[in-house]
């Protein structure tokens, strides 16, 4: 406590607490006060990283790349540092030389259409088979050959209502859907025997997949710089203060900040474990070009006197002076437990009996 400014104030607001609200004696000896540090802690830290890499890139059709930087070797390319620790941006560039336009061998971007071979329409059956009689009970009489059959004299049933026969002329008997020819004109063509083509839309044509449709390429290497932001989060060394300590530290405490760069040290008066804990996370990672850790923490003591031996006070600086805290300590929360515990079972008990 000795190398903290508020190590005296905290321990003098925990002595005028014990006086206020009583103790077994009418003086506290805080000389004989075990006292210990618990201070609490928070730390982020923010990083861009810079990555370089290169890749070859093919668009179809022109491309404009004069405005684009360009340069011979990537890693000796110089770009503008980030304003601050965390700021984004990437440089897209072209390798000098590397820019080359080709016209593709389809002349215009456009191929015979491979499902028409060019024709634009495909080949289409001018007729199908009746559904309705299947083609084979298109006349009772003929069976579509146009010839009737005299041993036959009943029409076919279960094919509903039935008209006169085209083929033979039989009176009733045959299939209403394609009055005895067995076949009917093909929906699709209209009896054409032919339909467009959907995969060129009748055009004959289709885009080139090598050049997509543009009838040139542009190929060229692109280097890419990216700064990309990086954040990690420094735990809290332990040992720590209560939940609710640090609870209401984080509501009322007068924190110390500090925003540290590479350039800056850790501040004299951080205590030791946490300057262990955030001391090797400093260290510059591969392509760090910024860092900053945005760090706050707070004193914390605790402090058990044995004048009250049933109570642990937490004490830590607010801005118009110290916070006091005061919690049961371990053995008083253990007493209570037992007391509880027998209280239970002398009702479980009671409630047994009658």
């Amino acid at each position: 406590m000795s190398d903290m400014p508020e190590g005296r104030a905290l321990l003098d607001a925990v002595e005028r607490r014990l006086l206020t609200r009583g103790t077994s004696t009418q003086t506290v000896n805080m000389a004989t006060a075990e006292v210990r540090w618990r201070p609490v802690f928070e730390c982020r830290i923010v990083r861009t990283v810079e990555s370089r890499t290169e890749q070859e890139r093919v668009h179809h059709g022109k491309k404009d790349l004069s405005g684009r930087p360009t340069y011979r070797k990537l890693d000796a390319y110089t770009v503008a540092a980030p304003a601050k620790a965390g700021d984004e941006r990437q440089w897209k560039l072209v390798l000098r030389d590397s820019v080359r336009e080709e016209h593709c061998s389809c002349g215009n971007g456009e191929v015979a259409c491979d499902r028409c071979q060019g024709r634009g329409a495909l080949t289409c059956p001018a007729s199908r088979i009746c559904p309705a009689c299947g083609g084979s009970d298109s006349c009772g009489r003929c069976d579509g050959s146009g010839v009737r059959r005299h041993n036959r004299t009943a029409a076919a049933t279960g094919l509903g209502e039935r008209v006169t026969c085209l083929k033979c002329g039989a009176l009733e008997a045959a299939c209403r859907g394609c009055r005895g020819r067995g076949r009917v004109e093909c929906p699709d063509c209209a009896g054409t025997e032919s339909v467009p083509c959907p995969r060129c839309d009748s055009q004959g044509t289709i885009a080139h997949a090598a050049c997509r449709g543009a009838g040139r390429t542009v190929t060229w290497t692109e280097g890419l710089i990216r700064h990309t932001r990086s954040e990690e989060r420094v735990p809290q060394p332990p040992p720590h203060p209560p939940l609710f300590v640090r609870y209401l530290a984080k509501e009322t405490g007068d924190w110390r900040t500090a925003a540290l760069t590479p350039r800056d040290r850790l501040p004299h008066d951080l205590p030791g474990a946490h300057r262990n804990a955030l001391e090797p996370r400093l260290a510059e990672v591969q392509g760090e070009v910024a860092r900053c850790a945005h760090l706050r923490y707070l004193p914390v003591v605790r402090v058990t006197v044995a004048d009250d031996p049933h109570r642990v006070f937490y004490a830590f600086p607010e801005q118009d002076g110290a916070k006091v805290v005061v919690l049961p300590s371990s053995r008083r929360v253990a007493q209570v437990a037992v007391v509880v515990l027998g209280v239970a079972v002398l009702l479980r008990l009671l409630s047994a009996v009658l």
